[in-house]
């Protein structure tokens, strides 16, 4: 946990403006990754969301998983967004 304090310390120093939201990955078991997204509070940080994936190859997907759950989605678009 000290690389995320060190990494919100480095953030806002760098980019002030900016919000912050450090990543961590660890292995779970074979093939399985999981992800971490911290938030800071008053009172430190804490981790804001955890999400696990499991890693296979191209030859394991069946065509109807590709074509439900990764489709395209629509960019953003950013000339709406208002400067605070």
């Amino acid at each position: 946990m000290r690389k995320i304090s060190q990494d919100f310390t480095a953030y806002e120093a760098e980019f002030p403006t900016l919000h912050c939201i450090p990543i961590a990955a660890q292995w779970m078991e074979e093939h399985t990754l999981a992800l971490f997204s911290f938030s800071r509070r008053y009172d430190g940080f804490w981790l804001s969301e955890e999400k696990h994936y499991q890693l296979m190859s191209p030859t394991e997907l069946l065509p109807e998983a590709l074509s439900s759950n990764y489709q395209v989605r629509p960019l953003l678009s950013f000339n709406n967004i208002t400067q605070p």
